[in-house]
């Protein structure tokens, strides 16, 4: 279960649409485990096909940050992490 209001997550839909057409993203950490409090940020894993530029992950972040969301959103690009950690996060991971 995803503890992210629907409003929220249409917005995060929203963004990454504009920004990463056709990328997948989910959710993983408190929120999708269950356990966010009310400010807990927002963990979220992409995978855009391939590894995602500085300028692109820079974009990302503005755009979160000047967003109507009321947590922060914390980025990962599934393709540049060690698999070990990805491992990690796919057992956890919500789709968003």
């Amino acid at each position: 279960m995803l503890d992210l209001h629907p409003d929220h997550r249409a917005e995060v839909r929203r963004i990454l649409a504009e920004r990463v057409p056709g990328a997948k993203a989910w959710a993983f950490g408190s929120r999708a485990k269950g356990t966010a409090r009310r400010f807990s940020d927002l963990d979220l894993a992409i995978d855009a096909g391939s590894e995602l530029d500085l300028a692109t992950l820079a974009d990302l972040r503005h755009a979160f940050q000047e967003s109507d969301l009321p947590m922060s959103v914390d980025l990962l690009d599934l393709r540049a992490v060690r698999p070990p950690f990805r491992r990690r996060v796919q057992q956890e991971q919500v789709p968003i």
